[in-house]
């Protein structure tokens, strides 16, 4: 395996003198990070075989999040569905759940009689709260991910469809969190993931939907939680997901979406912001990694089906999608002006070293350099290993936003995510830095699952394969 110049190819900020707020945050950021990886730039050759991944330790974190947690956790008492959520995902990718036999009939219990509205139907944040989109999502996905079909039978899909229905907002057409609460992407996202769950999509929840995230991405290319506010990572995913799940993702701005995410990956810290100018954290490793398998199915849905090609159709089955069916007029009308990866690459690249352009946050579009030639998405999988393998893990178990944060479990979960999607590539071949033991089950970006949960609530409501 060739070694490489760490610092020729990794480059830290450049702010023209410039300084700013941000540029001594990213300073400081790349200060703490260049302790972590300077061992490693010493010492690649051993490196290399030795970089491991704490899964027994990570266990034991994840699964102090599905019981008892301390007093100090009262202040997300409204979250209780997402502790289910990050926790069993975690532990899905991870070896096995093991030797807790009660896990799947007590959380059905939990989520099912406890947090449903058995009334107006949807999944509050806890027992007699007000149901609410984001836990109706994170404890569908949960039950899904455990598959827990004792649990999904216990979701009442008449009502459920009820609930997300009225959270549809008559004048912009998205969907509210809850009741009277606020309309963004994120709210579109949650309605339409677990409607494609539990197999009830139709036309009228979908009306106006997409036209709603279309008015959501901004002229940067990422999409904003509502029209005309900044572009970011967790929205731009959630907008992307949306427009997946109603075969509608060819009326986004495809090729400034492209150039956007691209340069969300930091040079020298190898991980993603979510915004902007703004600093490395881990949990980006999923809301904006998983966001290049998404946009290049939907890049492959705008090629006449006859000209796609063996690896296009194994980016649609990694996602368990179905493209829609689109006339030549409108594939024509839509495909970006850079379609292909390769000018997409040069393009971003020859931008990249204009003289009037510098962004201290942009990581250059060049080769990768370890040879993984097998790596097939649009970011250096690499380099994010490399962060979330030697910056990120705590090793007494869990993962961090970066090294001076504290390990949490919604981190954990993400960076997890983000970690197996670096590490799988649509054709199944694999891409795995370090130890051959650092290899997590494969999830679908789509569903935030592992992929044969996903085959299997597909195949429960409906007899799917795919969406």
């Amino acid at each position: 395996m060739p070694l490489f110049e760490f610092h020729d190819l990794r480059q830290l900020q450049k702010d023209d003198d410039v300084r700013t707020e941000s540029s001594r945050e990213q300073a400081s950021t790349e200060g703490t990070l260049n302790k972590f990886y300077n061992p490693y730039i010493q010492k690649q050759a051993l490196f290399f075989d030795s970089l491991v991944l704490f899964i027994e330790e990570h266990t034991k974190f994840a699964k102090k999040g599905l019981r008892t947690l301390p007093s100090y956790f009262d202040s997300l008492d409204a979250s209780r569905p997402w502790f289910c959520f990050w926790c069993c995902n975690a532990l899905s990718m991870l070896p096995n759940l093991g030797n807790d036999p009660t896990l799947v009939s007590d959380f059905s219990n939990f989520l099912g009689n406890f947090c449903q509205d058995k009334e107006k139907g949807g999944i509050a944040g806890g027992p007699g709260q007000l149901s609410h989109v984001a836990p109706t999502f994170s404890g569908t996905i949960a039950l899904c991910a455990l598959k827990a079909n004792q649990g999904l039978d216990l979701i009442d899909k008449q009502k459920m469809y009820s609930f997300l229905y009225s959270l549809k907002d008559p004048v912009s057409k998205g969907f509210r969190m809850h009741v009277d609460g606020e309309v963004d992407t994120r709210g579109c996202f949650c309605a339409l993931i677990v409607a494609t769950v539990l197999n009830i999509m139709d036309d009228k929840l979908t009306e106006g939907v997409a036209e709603y995230i279309v008015n959501c991405q901004t002229y940067e290319g990422g999409i904003g939680a509502y029209p005309g506010v900044e572009a970011h990572g967790g929205y731009t995913y959630c907008g992307l997901a949306a427009m997946m799940f109603m075969k509608k993702a060819h009326l986004l701005d495809l090729d400034s979406l492209t150039h956007w995410l691209a340069r969300r990956q930091m040079s020298y810290e190898g991980g993603f912001q979510g915004r902007t100018n703004k600093l490395v954290d881990a949990c980006y490793s999923f809301w904006v990694g998983a966001s290049f398998p998404l946009l290049e199915a939907a890049l492959v849905s705008l090629k006449d089906p006859k000209d796609r090609t063996e690896l296009d159709q194994q980016i649609l089955d990694y996602l368990q999608w179905q493209p829609p069916t689109l006339d030549s007029e409108t594939r024509i009308k839509y495909t970006p002006k850079t379609f292909s990866l390769k000018d997409t690459l040069k393009k971003i690249k020859t931008h990249h070293n204009s003289e009037e352009y510098c962004q201290i946050e942009e990581m250059e579009a060049t080769e990768p350099y370890l040879d993984l030639q097998d790596s097939e998405w649009m970011f250096n999988q690499t380099a994010l290993q490399e962060y979330l393998l030697l910056c990120c893990q705590q090793e007494s178990g869990g993962l961090r936003d970066k090294p001076v944060k504290q390990p949490d479990f919604y981190h954990t979960c993400y960076a997890l995510f983000g970690l197996s999607i670096s590490q799988h590539n649509p054709s199944g071949s694999l891409a795995v830095l370090g130890d051959c033991k650092n290899l997590l089950r494969q999830i679908n970006p789509l569903f935030q699952m592992c992929t044969d949960s996903v085959s299997n609530v597909l195949n429960y409501y409906g007899g799917r394969t795919s969406v």
